[in-house]
């Protein structure tokens, strides 16, 4: 028997169990908007403008269809590590949560009103790393201390392929070297810093502009 699979399984089970109930109630309070599946892959809207969604969903589907099309072999891996993708705020620039198969997009640091290729190699590029994620928990590969910076290195030097492979016209600049910095400072904040950050974010972008919409009353109605 292997003991580290075992492990790993049961952190899994536990993690979900625990925060199953907690998931329930956020998506129930901030009303998130669960859009149709796209190839067996769900997409998930939240505190993004009604007249916003629909362009982020059309957007994310045509990303998903480029590297079908440009890399079949990373795109399975992706239909097999990631079973729902979520856009709205978040602390990074994207986050992968294996309990659930959850791939998280930072919706803040891409506009999409920037330019289409630019936009698209973004998204693209940032499926593909955090799918890499998911293979490499699928080998039961932990995010450790000791393995992290090893496993960031490995889902950017993926990135790196799959926009050379998908993309004929790149622009030199869009590629950078490698730079641990910003994940190291985000490793080295102190867990507490991070989840009074993070909580915040919730609050000032998704639960306070929920009860705003709730408080705003119908067309054609005034209160008095």
């Amino acid at each position: 028997m292997n003991r580290r699979k075992v492990s790993y399984r049961l952190w899994s089970l536990s993690t979900s169990w625990i925060g199953w109930p907690l998931r329930a109630f956020a998506e129930l309070l901030i009303r998130l908007r669960r859009h149709p599946k796209v190839d067996g892959v769900r997409i998930v809207t939240a505190a993004v403008e009604e007249d916003r969604r629909e362009r982020w969903v059309a957007t994310l589907r045509e990303a998903l269809l480029y590297i079908e099309q440009h890399d079949p072999r990373r795109y399975r891996r992706i239909k097999r590590e990631i079973r729902s993708i979520f856009i709205g705020p978040e602390m990074t620039r994207g986050k992968y949560d294996r309990p659930y198969r959850d791939c998280r997009i930072n919706y803040r640091g891409l506009e999409i009103e920037d330019h289409p290729l630019w936009l698209r190699f973004r998204l693209t590029t940032l499926l593909v790393h955090e799918a890499t994620h998911g293979s490499c928990c699928s080998r039961y590969i932990g995010y450790t201390k000791e393995l992290r910076g090893r496993i960031e290195r490995l889902c950017h030097r993926e990135e790196v392929r799959f926009a050379r492979r998908a993309f004929p016209d790149l622009q030199p600049e869009w590629i950078c070297e490698f730079d641990i910095t910003p994940y190291q400072t985000h490793w080295d904040t102190p867990k507490r810093v991070l989840r009074r950050r993070f909580w915040s974010l919730l609050k000032n972008e998704l639960i306070l502009p929920a009860l705003r919409r709730k408080e705003v009353p119908p067309a054609g109605k005034r209160e008095d």
